[in-house]
């Protein structure tokens, strides 16, 4: 999760914007999930002039002041040369209250750390789908606040992955996976644009275009609400079979929807919110009008630690056959008329 410069960076300790006579530093990113056991650190080092991926780069990690995790060999980006950093990656386990505590050395010469507090997990308490027309869904999931007492954060992503069963004239052939995320209309719902409903115009104001899914409980405080995000997408169709390695004629495709709600530390909120505004260009980052949380000692960027929960649903299979191959099947046309049952409303 790297976003530029130090943009992946507590509203304690603002990022400051320093173009000029600036001696180098080392970037540390990341947004850890205490639901998942494998995590990622992206490092890399800012100058005046550039950003450039590590030469070389160890990380330490502690829960509760044990070290549980090392990893010392970082992986570049593809694109070493546009500063999108190198990739650190180790497994952990994280629960409700532990302590995390993050360190990186780099080239023999940087130092940095970071120390986050778990949250308690995000709550679903219930998903259900509804189909608004042949390219659209509805999703309306139901959660709960997990204090009363406190201000809670959350972030909503709902991802999508298709599982396939490939045949060539009655035989099975292999099997193919695709996953990723899928962009989410939050502007009509009230919690999801933080009652910004249509309105992206102040710098705070998510309004139709809340990339990142971030919201505050403002609105539920202590409750239930049940929050509609819009999705344009298929999940009735197939995905081209590119790791294929044998011919096919024939897909039986599953689509899967899994919806994920993270539980997020106030800084993490308002590092989502400025990243917001950068991205859809309501913010100028030279004109300080948007402030970047930075909660990272020795270097600059931000670890967000957040604890999710998620439920996946399943829609119906389809079969797509009189697939034509062509160029050793390396090229996909469709012939005839697709075999395939139609999602109700009701799909789960």
């Amino acid at each position: 999760m790297l976003m530029a410069a130090g943009m992946l960076a507590a509203c304690e300790n603002p990022l400051e914007y320093k173009p000029e006579n600036r001696a180098d530093e080392l970037i540390v990113n990341a947004l850890l999930d205490a639901s998942q056991t494998g995590h990622t650190v992206v490092v890399a080092v800012s100058s005046t002039e550039y950003i450039r991926n590590v030469n070389s780069a160890t990380l330490r990690c502690f829960v509760n002041g044990r070290q549980v995790a090392t990893s010392s060999e970082p992986v570049d980006s593809f694109y070493p040369y546009e500063g999108r950093g190198s990739s650190l990656e180790f497994s952990a386990s994280f629960k409700a209250g532990d302590l995390v505590r993050i360190e990186v050395d780099a080239e023999g010469k940087f130092s940095a750390w970071c120390e986050q507090t778990v949250p308690e997990p995000a709550i679903i308490n219930r998903v259900d789908t509804v189909r608004i027309d042949e390219v659209s869904y509805r999703f309306d999931i139901n959660i709960s606040d997990v204090s009363a007492d406190d201000e809670d954060f959350y972030r909503l992503a709902i991802y999508k992955t298709v599982e396939e069963d490939l045949y060539y004239e009655g035989s099975y052939t292999g099997h193919y996976s695709v996953s990723g995320g899928v962009f989410m209309e939050t502007g009509g719902d009230p919690v999801l644009s933080d009652g910004a409903i249509g309105n992206s115009g102040g710098l705070f104001d998510f309004g139709s275009t809340n990339y990142f899914g971030a919201f505050s409980d403002a609105m539920f405080n202590g409750g239930s609400v049940t929050i509609r995000p819009e999705v344009k997408d298929n999940f009735d169709l197939w995905e081209y079979p590119y790791t294929a390695e044998e011919p096919f004629d024939r897909i039986v495709a599953v689509n899967k929807a899994r919806v994920s709600l993270s539980h997020l530390p106030k800084s993490c909120y308002y590092y989502f919110k400025a990243a917001n505004s950068l991205y859809e260009g309501t913010a100028d980052l030279a004109l300080e009008d948007v402030q970047i949380p930075d909660n990272i000692e020795g270097g600059i960027g931000y670890i967000g630690l957040v604890n999710s929960s998620s439920v996946e649903i399943t829609f119906d299979s389809n079969e797509f056959d009189d697939i034509s191959l062509y160029n050793d099947f390396s090229t996909l046309s469709t012939g005839g008329s697709f075999s395939r049952t139609r999602l109700s409303a009701s799909s789960r």
